[in-house]
């Protein structure tokens, strides 16, 4: 170029020709950039790692609902629930007996299929009914329309017995005795 005093590239170097001025507008702007990209990334594999979560509740969630909604042991009420939980120990059925609790997480009732099984071959069933038909509703555990609870006291007031129960929407499940 005419009139330019500054030496040709090749003779003082790439970096002697690039002012310093521009040079750091182009780090910054490149930083910026891949920052950009950076970030832009992070969220995206972030939100698709969230997402895959979000299906694995949701399918959790529709299993679940699935097993309530498809239950049919249970009363109408809690006490009807009670009456028949106590029928099926009468009965000798640890399997029905089961099928009044609430399902855990997984939608199993495994445990309480075990305790009643276990309770059932220890011949104590007829302990559990006689003290079961002296269950009476508990008004502190009494909530809303949700949750019902009942209470066996012995001769001293002493509570030995406490049965929640749980409304799932349809239908009254015990979830704890």
């Amino acid at each position: 170029m005419l009139g330019d005093n500054r030496p040709p590239i090749h003779e003082a170097g790439f970096w002697m020709a690039v002012s310093r001025p521009s040079f750091l507008k182009f780090l910054i702007a490149f930083a910026i950039v891949l920052g950009g990209a950076w970030l832009g990334y992070y969220l995206w594999s972030d939100n698709r790692a969230n997402m895959a979560e979000v299906e694995e509740y949701e399918r959790i969630m529709d299993e679940y609902t699935a097993v309530h909604r498809n239950d049919t042991y249970g009363g109408a009420t809690p006490q009807e629930t009670l009456d028949l939980f106590i029928a099926a120990l009468e009965a000798g059925d640890p399997e029905l007996a089961t099928m009044y609790f609430l399902p855990d997480d997984n939608g199993s009732r495994e445990e309480w299929r075990k305790v009643m099984q276990d309770t059932y071959d220890a011949g104590n069933f007829p302990l559990i009914v006689s003290e079961l038909k002296k269950a009476v509703p508990e008004q502190n555990s009494i909530i809303g329309d949700s949750f019902y609870g009942f209470i066996v006291r012995d001769e001293s007031g002493i509570v030995v017995v406490d049965i929640s129960l749980i409304f799932n929407g349809k239908i009254w499940k015990i979830d704890s005795v």
